[in-house]
């Protein structure tokens, strides 16, 4: 599933979809206007582009998974594999120059 807004050239977005995949530093994904697309990134993201590369069906039956918002509404999903591997995806706002 291609990023529906690259960093690059995301001009004016204020709010940042992130990943955090045990081990690896924390990695943006794609930047957005709205809390509402952001959040429906990090969901997309979460679910389809798990880095064990299970899918949403299998994540969904076999992982235990934590979904918060903060009170801006930003989204947080995390969930771990078996063997203690955490998965995250997350929305911040950017800080805005």
């Amino acid at each position: 599933i291609p990023n529906p807004k690259p960093l690059a050239g995301s001009k004016g977005a204020s709010f940042v979809v992130s990943f955090i995949d045990e081990g690896f530093p924390k990695k943006s994904d794609s930047v957005h206007k709205t809390v509402n697309a952001a959040n429906t990134r990090a969901r997309v993201l979460f679910y389809d582009k798990d880095p064990w590369g299970v899918g949403r069906e299998w994540l969904e039956e076999n992982h235990e998974i934590e979904e918060n918002t903060n009170v801006e509404g930003l989204l947080t999903l995390t969930t771990m594999d078996g063997e203690g591997a955490e998965w995250t995806v997350e929305v911040e706002r950017m800080q805005q120059r």
